[in-house]
C-alpha cells in the first residue's frame, strides 16, 4: 500500500513539473482550435487524438523507466483502493493521461480548451474596447436551455460565447461608423482650414503690396 501510494504521488509530481506540462499543454492550446462544439465528428479530432497518445505515451514510458517502474505497477498503483482520494483530488492532472486512451475524454478536454481560449479573446477584446457583453452583465435574462449535468457547462460556454460575439460586433459596427463620420468631419476641418490659410495668404500678399505702393 505504501508503494502504491508512492507511486501516485510520483506521477502527481511529474505532471506538475516542466517535463510534462510544457509539451502537454502546448499541444493542447495550439491543437485545440479546431475542437469547435458546433462539429463533434470532425475526423481531423481523430488524427489529434493519435498524436495525442503517442506524445503521452513517449512521455510516461520515459519517466516510468526513470524510476524503475513498469506500466503494469502504474496502472496498479491507479487502481489500489487507497490512492483513490489522491486521484480523485487531482482528477484534472490524471485526465490529461487518461485522455490518451480514452477518445471522448480527449475530444471533451479539447474542445473545452478551445472555448476557454476564445472566451479569454472576446475577454481581451471587450477589455481593449472599453464594453462588456450585456449577456454577461449582472440581470441579463440569459438562461440557456440546459438538458443535463453534462451539457450545462458545453451549452452555458456556446450561450455566451455566441451572445458575446454578436453583440461585440453590434458595436464593432457602431464604432467603425462613428469613426467613419468623424473622419469626415476631419476632412471637412483640414479643407476648411486650407481656405482659410489661402485667404489669409492673399490678404497678406495684398497688405505687402499696399505697403509697397505708398513706400
Amino acid at each position: 500500500m505504501a508503494d502504491s501510494s508512492w507511486i501516485v504521488d510520483s506521477i502527481i509530481g511529474f505532471l506538475r513539473s516542466p517535463m510534462w506540462v510544457v509539451p502537454v499543454l502546448t499541444f493542447i492550446e495550439e491543437q485545440s482550435i479546431i475542437f469547435d462544439p458546433s462539429d463533434p465528428n470532425n475526423k481531423e479530432y481523430k488524427i489529434k487524438h493519435a498524436s495525442y497518445r503517442n506524445l503521452v505515451g513517449l512521455l510516461m514510458t520515459s519517466y516510468l523507466e526513470d524510476i524503475g517502474l513498469t506500466q503494469e505497477q502504474f496502472v496498479k498503483a491507479c487502481s489500489d483502493s487507497t490512492c483513490k482520494a489522491s486521484i480523485q483530488y487531482h482528477q484534472g492532472l490524471f485526465e490529461q493521461i487518461w485522455a490518451a486512451d480514452d477518445y471522448d475524454i480527449f475530444k471533451s478536454m479539447m474542445t473545452q480548451k478551445n472555448i476557454e481560449l476564445e472566451l479569454l479573446v472576446l475577454q481581451q477584446i471587450q477589455e481593449r474596447n472599453g464594453t462588456v457583453p450585456d449577456s454577461l452583465a449582472p440581470g441579463s435574462d440569459f438562461s440557456p436551455k440546459l438538458e443535463g449535468p453534462d451539457d450545462n457547462e458545453e451549452e452555458l460556454m456556446k450561450e455566451v460565447l455566441r451572445k458575446s460575439k454578436e453583440e461585440f460586433e453590434a458595436k464593432q459596427k457602431e464604432k467603425d461608423s462613428a469613426e467613419k463620420t468623424t473622419e469626415k468631419e476631419i476632412e471637412n476641418a483640414i479643407a476648411n482650414s486650407m481656405a482659410e490659410k489661402e485667404k489669409l495668404a492673399n490678404e497678406m500678399r495684398m497688405e505687402k503690396e499696399l505697403l509697397t505702393k505708398v513706400g
